[in-house]
């Protein structure tokens, strides 16, 4: 039935090696009393762990130079984005809105990441949060003052002197904060060496390994009939990096190391993916695009490969994977298998 077709989706997978604690002790101080929560109704707060209360790269140990104080959903955004573009070694920007990446992109410098990012979905990035992986510079500083942007909160490594006062001048109350974008220490097999994420649910908490795993290529797979060219394996591996940000399902469209169209958040992948085209519109004709999960179906890369996508990233597994690698290879686009699946909740 199709109840059952669907249910394989998930597909079984041997254990990690390593046990997680029977017990974890937190001590959390805190750090600030916030506004209010998620709505004006709810009272909220900033904690920190005792034992990591000068970790360095952590929003919640930034360093605001400017600003209104920090609301409990600029915390979540701002961590969403610095999230990001941690996973690029060349200058990158991510814009976030409601903790999922509305654009990114990385460039020979960090002004060139930021105006790719923004243009990515413009209208999505009024009101965000951005994040960049190198110190704000006056070119930089000019590109995100430029035109009728609004942006809530900035966080960087360090800004400029004049950089600083051109973004304080321009914007009384945005929130610009000071913090380090260094990677999180990581394993040989590509997982984080003791990081863990702690999700509350009612009477209890959901306790896990941060998702360290970022490009695993020694894993790809290329199943199409046609490789890759060198310019869309750069672009797949943009795609693939953003991708494990977004809320899933989730789908990117990228294009020349940008994010061009993303669909993220949505309960069938097919709607994602429509998601993704409209945002992209005509960007989407020789970009790539970016699955964080498999398609069960062949409808999602069809619509893809239609809106003239050239190459499609996914983890594969799915049962009817041969329909999928039958329509990318009937429309001569290429396909590649990454063997790990990014869902975020």
């Amino acid at each position: 039935s199709s109840d059952e077709t669907r249910r394989i989706e998930e597909t079984k997978t041997d254990p990690i090696e390593g046990a997680l604690p029977d017990r974890i002790d937190l001590q959390l101080i805190q750090k600030q009393s916030l506004r209010y929560g998620e709505n004006p109704h709810q009272r909220a707060a900033l904690y920190v762990n005792a034992s990591e209360a000068t970790a360095s790269a952590s929003i919640a140990t930034a360093t605001q130079l400017h600003g209104k104080e920090l609301s409990y959903i600029n915390l979540l955004d701002a961590d969403a984005a610095l999230n990001c573009v941690r996973e690029f070694a060349q200058p990158a920007a991510c814009i976030v809105k409601h903790a999922t990446p509305c654009g990114a992109a990385s460039a020979d410098d960090i002004a060139t990441a930021f105006v790719n990012a923004y243009a990515g979905d413009p209208v999505a990035a009024f009101g965000g949060i951005v994040a960049l992986n190198r110190p704000v510079d006056r070119a930089a500083a000019e590109k995100i003052v430029e035109g009728q942007k609004f942006l809530e909160v900035i966080v960087a490594p360090g800004y400029a002197d004049d950089a600083l006062e051109l973004l304080k001048t321009r914007w009384k109350n945005v929130r610009l904060l000071s913090c380090s974008t260094g990677a999180p220490p990581v394993t040989e097999h590509g997982r984080g060496a003791s990081a863990t994420t702690i999700h509350s649910i009612t009477g209890g908490f959901l306790v896990q390994e941060q998702d360290s795993l970022g490009l695993n290529e020694a894993d790809w797979k290329v199943v199409s009939a046609r490789q890759p060219t060198a310019n869309e394996l750069d672009a797949l591996r943009t795609a693939w990096l953003i991708c494990k940000h977004v809320k899933s399902n989730a789908i990117v469209i990228a294009k020349d190391n940008a994010a061009v169209g993303i669909g993220g958040g949505q309960v069938d992948r097919v709607g994602a993916a429509r998601i993704a085209i409209e945002k992209a519109a005509d960007r989407a004709k020789g970009g790539v695009a970016a699955s964080d999960a498999f398609f069960p179906f062949a409808d999602g890369p069809k619509l893809l490969l239609t809106a003239g996508v050239s190459a499609i990233i996914h983890p594969g597994g799915s049962v009817r994977d041969q329909e999928t690698i039958d329509a990318v290879n009937s429309a001569g686009a290429a396909m590649v298998f990454t063997g790990a699946r990014h869902f975020r909740h």
